[in-house]
C-alpha cells in the first residue's frame, strides 16, 4: 500500500476519533444551555408576577390606611356636627313657636276716634270723645289696664301737612295692675272708652291755627305675656274728623 494511502486512511480514523470524543461535550454543552434558559425564565416569570402584584398590594394597604384614619376620627367632630344639628333644630322650633303664638294671641287694635253727642264748639269748652276698639286676634285680651292717654293742643304754622308729629311714648309710662277687664275676640262695635280733653277750645283752635293730638296705650296681657297697642290721632278743625297720625301707631 503506498505512503500516501496510509496517511489518508490514519488522517480520516483521527478525524472520526475526535468527533466521537466531542459528541458528548456538545451534548452536555446543549444540556447546559437549556436548563439556563428554563432558569432564565423561571427567574423573569417570577419577577414579572411580583411586579403584577405589587400595585394591587400598594392599593389594598392604602386603603386599609385610609379606613383605619377614618375609624379613628376624633369625637369633637361628632360632637360639632351633633351641635350644628341641635342648634338649627333649636331654631327651627323657636320660629314655629313664634308663628303659632303670633296666629293664636289676642291683638288689640284702636279701630277709631269719633265725639260725643255732648260736644258744643264753643271757646271754653271742652272736647269730649270715645276710643273704639277691638281684639282681632284668637285668644282673649286679658287684664286690660286702664288705657294711658295723653292729650295736647300743639301750634300749626301751616295746617296738618307740614307737621312733625311727636315720638309716642305713651307705653313706656304703663304701670302694672291686676283685675282688669277681658276683650274677647271678634267682638265688634262694644268695647270703648270716653274721654274729654283737659284743654279747652279757643279761638286759635277754631280758627286751625292750632291742632289737637290724641296719644295713647292699651295694655293687656295674653299667653302670659304682657303686650302694648298704641295709637295716635288728631282733629282736624276743617271736616271736625278724628285722623290715624302718620307715625306713634304700632303693636308688639
Amino acid at each position: 500500500m503506498p505512503w500516501w494511502t496510509r496517511f489518508l486512511k490514519s488522517g480520516q480514523a483521527k478525524r472520526r476519533q475526535n468527533q466521537g470524543a466531542s459528541a458528548p461535550d456538545r451534548q452536555s454543552a446543549q444540556k447546559n444551555d437549556s436548563q439556563t434558559r428554563v432558569t432564565r425564565s423561571a427567574i423573569e416569570s417570577r419577577e414579572t408576577g411580583a411586579l403584577c402584584v405589587h400595585p394591587e398590594s400598594e392599593s389594598q394597604a392604602a386603603n386599609q390606611e385610609l379606613d383605619h384614619r377614618r375609624n379613628r376620627r376624633p369625637l369633637w367632630v361628632a360632637a360639632g356636627i351633633t351641635f350644628v344639628y341641635a342648634l338649627f333644630a333649636g331654631l327651627q322650633w323657636q320660629t314655629m313657636r313664634q308663628q303659632l303664638e303670633l296666629s293664636e294671641r289676642a291683638w288689640l287694635a284702636p279701630e277709631y276716634i269719633d265725639f260725643q253727642p255732648s260736644n258744643v264748639w264753643q271757646v271754653a269748652n271742652p272736647i269730649y270723645f270715645t276710643l273704639h276698639y277691638e281684639n282681632t286676634g284668637r285668644e282673649p285680651a286679658l287684664n286690660l289696664r286702664r288705657p294711658n292717654i295723653s292729650v295736647a293742643m300743639v301750634t300749626l304754622k301751616d295746617g296738618w301737612r307740614n307737621f312733625d308729629f311727636p315720638e309716642n311714648k305713651v307705653c313706656e309710662s304703663t304701670k302694672e295692675t291686676r283685675g282688669g277687664r277681658s276683650i274677647f275676640a271678634n267682638v265688634k262695635g262694644f268695647y270703648f272708652e270716653n274721654f274729654h280733653s283737659p284743654n279747652l277750645i279757643d279761638e286759635a283752635f277754631l280758627q286751625g291755627k292750632s291742632g289737637f293730638i290724641v296719644e295713647g296705650c292699651l295694655v293687656y296681657d295674653t299667653l302670659g305675656a304682657e303686650r302694648h297697642s298704641a295709637y295716635c290721632f288728631y282733629l282736624d278743625v276743617e271736616d271736625r274728623q278724628f285722623h290715624p297720625c302718620p307715625n306713634g301707631n304700632y303693636a308688639d
